[in-house]
C-alpha cells in the first residue's frame, strides 16, 4: 500500500536516474504529443499559404 507521501511525489531521482510516476509520464507525452501535432498543422498552413 502507498503512503501519501510516496503518492504525491511526480519525480523520484535515485542514483543519479530520474524515475516518473504513470500519471506524470502520461501527462509529459501528452503534452509533448500535442505540440507536435500544433507544430505539424503550422507548418502545414505555411507550407499551404506559400
Amino acid at each position: 500500500m502507498k503512503t501519501e507521501n510516496q503518492a504525491d511525489k511526480k519525480f523520484i531521482h535515485k542514483n543519479g536516474t530520474t524515475y516518473f510516476s504513470k500519471q506524470t509520464e502520461r501527462q509529459i507525452l501528452f503534452v509533448l504529443t500535442s505540440a507536435m501535432l500544433l507544430w505539424g498543422l503550422v507548418e502545414g498552413i505555411r507550407s499551404y499559404l506559400n
